[in-house]
């Protein structure tokens, strides 16, 4: 399964959605308990690192998104290790 970077972080703080994640890990184990494979891909850097840019009142370019996930690869990481 994909997930995007609006469900790992919170679109207006950019904080990690912690309750949001333990509801998804709930959600892998039963699948594991049946037997399934599951395989999530996600980064959420880029959500997670725009709490950053609050101040602008426009969209991000391209080198501020990667400026954004740099900073929100930090807190993915450990998240990740899960």
């Amino acid at each position: 399964m994909k997930i995007g970077s609006a469900l790992i972080g919170d679109p207006e703080t950019g904080e990690i959605r912690g309750s949001w994640l333990e509801t998804l890990i709930e959600d892998v184990v039963r699948f594991f308990a049946r037997g399934q494979q599951v395989i999530i891909v996600t980064s959420g850097a880029v959500a997670v690192g725009s709490s950053h840019f609050n101040h602008l009142d426009r969209s991000l370019r391209g080198e501020e998104k990667q400026t954004a996930g740099a900073i929100g690869q930090n807190s993915c990481v450990p998240m990740n290790r899960v």
